[in-house]
């Protein structure tokens, strides 16, 4: 058993080890570029990081991490998680569960990347938080300006992303001279949401027939019912939250118990690990926890539908 142990720690290591120098490697080329001691290679890559298989993994934890203004750490968690399927594939190799040493590491990774996908923003919930202060400032530019090609584009300066750059696109097309109309409908067609389409639909409006202060009033309208609905999705996330943080904390403590009872109880470690009913048993275990986990991210999350 020690002999076992001593081999999965050394080729744990000797993962890391390699891990490190190609990162040393890496930085050591950078540091070379930028004094101009050696050539700049625009094509190069983290070998891993860019692997066929790895490629959509790591793009998905570094998209979650730029949302929240932490990618320095993106690489740390893709080694991370890497590591822990590293070890999974050593482990039951060492135990000679070919099975298990193939299928843990692969499905883990796609456990990791599903949970990852969960916790990312969702572009329509984004745009629904922000369309009131979209059309309050276009509310204002409308004061202002009496054509829409102007309101669009002072107020595609005035708002920031995920619409910024949509409005930013519109405004521009209607600058040039396309059909007003057509680029407000395809605007509407290309974000997909009903808010959208009622805001393009109001100032369609002031096109054919209404006057701008009716124009302004129904936007002010439209403004408070898209606030009214984003208060009551964040009513109802903040309703669970007592029952997620439950769930939180029966998890913890199914994953601590059953770590503690493998670790610290003989009998535990070698039924667990020693058996293939043990293995079965701890995988199902361990997966109900993940499980919750997930079902507490989507009950947490504003994305429509739940997805």
């Amino acid at each position: 058993m020690l002999g076992m142990a001593f081999d999965i720690v050394t080729a744990v290591l000797v993962f890391f080890l390699v891990i490190t120098f190609i990162d040393v490697y890496t930085a050591y080329r950078q540091e070379k570029e930028l004094y101009g001691l050696i050539e700049k290679r625009n094509d190069r890559k983290d070998i891993i990081r860019n692997n066929k298989l790895l490629k959509n993994y790591n793009r998905v934890i570094k998209q979650l991490f730029q949302e929240r203004g932490k990618e320095q750490y993106a690489g740390a968690v893709f080694y991370l998680t890497l590591g822990i399927s590293a070890f999974f594939l050593i482990y039951f190799a060492g135990m000679k569960q070919v099975f298990f040493a193939v299928t843990l590491p692969i499905v883990f990774i796609l456990v990791m990347k599903k949970i990852f996908t969960m916790l990312l923003d969702d572009d329509t919930s984004r745009i629904e938080e922000e369309l009131p202060y979209v059309i309050d400032n276009i509310i204002k530019v409308f004061s202002r300006y009496g054509d829409l090609k102007s309101v669009m584009y002072e107020t595609s300066l005035a708002i920031d992303e995920p619409l910024k750059s949509r409005f930013d696109r519109l405004s521009r097309r209607m600058m040039s001279g396309s059909n007003q109309e057509q680029a407000l409908l395809e605007f509407a067609d290309d974000i997909n949401n009903i808010w959208v389409y009622s805001l393009v639909f109001i100032l369609l409006s002031y096109k054919e027939e209404s006057k701008k202060e009716d124009v302004i009033d129904n936007l002010r309208h439209l403004s408070r019912i898209i606030e009214k609905e984003n208060n009551l999705k964040t009513a109802s996330v903040t309703d669970k939250k007592y029952g997620v943080v439950l769930n939180y904390v029966i998890a913890l403590v199914a994953g601590l118990g059953g770590l503690a009872n493998i670790t610290l109880n003989p009998i535990g470690k070698d039924y667990f690990f020693g058996t293939m009913q043990g293995i079965i048993f701890l995988i199902v275990g361990y997966g109900s926890v993940v499980l919750t986990i997930m079902i507490n991210i989507k009950l947490t999350s504003k994305k429509k539908g739940g997805k």
